[in-house]
């Protein structure tokens, strides 16, 4: 049979699909559960304050997704494409092929959208998936099943990442185990990532508006459901079931805010403020900008 047409995609470091969230003032919320290594960010601007409000500590899973046998037979190859491998692997799909793109079982049946050069590699990579992707992205078993959104460079990569995802990821951004699983908020470049090979869920279950360079680390913003602004939130658990908006600069440390909660009044961490190793873990009240730095600062603040 004649090969689908090839295109290759080229999106640029932010593509055009892709918008990051505002580093002023954005809106989020994360939740972590462990405590590794810290990492501190001190932007000079001072955006407007959010507000915050974590629910009790969640229990961690551990992270061992159940992963479908492979095949017993080998399908056949074509030798004249190097995209849509075995045959049968792009079957219901429309959009553009990149080079090198969709290679595995079921790799992109029923997908939706164009894929970029070398993205969509592994068993039900991008299987029912809505939305361009851009070059090496959802790279991992089920990387972005069922994913609904657009995706942007080097994003997505590990098993689960962006399954099941609604909102757009920018550019090298969910990568790890679960990274972004069954995430609803918008993200921005190079945010929720874990480098760990043991590590992930930076922003699993996230609901929130996440800026660029933000949630990296375990469990950075798991089930996060207030707006983070850009360079903050870094570090394992570091704003872990967060439930308030959080400015640019802020809360980055391990477990810096984990457990920031929001009650009947809203609560608020401003621009440059709570960095450091749980800086404001478990705070209950406003903080105001350049405020809460250092270890344990405001731990526990409820005012």
């Amino acid at each position: 049979s004649s090969a689908p047409a090839i295109k290759t995609l080229e999106p640029s470091a932010n593509p055009s699909t892709i918008t990051s969230s505002p580093s002023a003032s954005p809106t989020a919320i994360p939740e972590p559960t462990a405590s590794p290594t810290t990492e501190s960010l001190y932007p000079s601007a001072s955006p407007s304050t959010l507000t915050s409000v974590p629910s009790a500590n969640p229990i961690m899973t551990t992270l061992e997704p159940t992963i479908s046998p492979k095949p017993t037979e080998s399908p056949t190859r074509d030798p004249d494409r190097n995209y849509c491998q075995p045959d049968g692997s792009c079957d219901g799909a429309s959009g553009t092929f990149g080079e090198d793109c969709c290679n595995g079982p079921n790799a992109c049946v029923n997908k939706t959208g164009d894929v970029g050069d070398r993205s969509c590699l592994d068993l039900f990579s991008c299987t029912r998936s809505i939305g361009n992707i851009g070059d090496d992205s959802c790279r991992g078993f089920e990387a972005c099943f069922e994913n609904e959104a657009m995706i942007g460079n080097s994003s997505c990569t590990g098993q689960n990442a962006c399954k099941s995802n609604t909102d757009d990821v920018g550019s090298d951004s969910c990568n790890g185990v679960r990274a972004c699983e069954g995430n609803s908020g918008r993200i921005g470049d190079g945010s929720c990532k874990d480098l760990d090979i043991d590590g992930g869920r930076s922003c699993n279950g996230n609901s929130g508006a996440i800026g660029d360079s933000s949630c990296t680390g375990l469990n950075a913003c798991w089930n996060n459901t207030g707006n983070i602004g850009s360079n903050s939130c870094n570090g394992d658990f570091a704003c872990y079931n967060n439930q308030g908006d959080i400015a640019d600069g802020s809360c980055n440390g391990e477990s810096a805010c984990r457990d920031n909660y929001e009650s009947d009044a809203i609560v608020t961490i401003g621009a440059g403020s709570c960095n450091g190793v749980a800086a404001c873990y478990n705070n209950f009240g406003n903080v105001s900008i350049s405020a809460c730095t250092g270890e344990m600062a405001c731990y526990n603040n409820s005012g």
